[in-house]
């Protein structure tokens, strides 16, 4: 925790004071370094988000995290049958006649 105070008050001092706490060694000095630059008190010489997702180390790690293919790559790997009533065949039995449209019934004629 950055910030540690006996009280609420005294919690609340410190944040407006910028007086915090060394990061935990078991942090990079980047990323301590980073949390710093969030936490500085004046708005003009803070961090921006704009300057935060261009650092090299957070992008390398936003990129990890975007999906590798494209929502329409993902939705050709669902396999639906070539005749939507067999998809009848293959759902649970319990579910009909709880309110649930039979595959059937959800063909609109053409």
């Amino acid at each position: 925790m950055p910030f540690i105070g006996r009280g609420a008050n005294e919690l609340k001092n410190k944040i407006l004071r910028g007086q915090m706490q060394p990061l935990v060694c078991k942090y990079s000095q980047e990323l301590q370094g980073v949390v710093r630059s969030l936490l500085v008190t004046d708005p003009a010489a803070r961090l921006t988000m704009k300057k935060l997702v261009r650092m090299p180390t957070i992008a390398a790690h936003a990129a990890k995290l975007r999906p590798s293919s494209s929502p329409s790559s993902v939705i050709d790997t669902i396999k639906v049958p070539r005749n939507i009533t067999d998809l009848s065949k293959k759902l649970p039995g319990a579910a009909r006649g709880k309110g649930l449209a039979h595959p059937a019934d959800l063909i609109v004629p053409s």
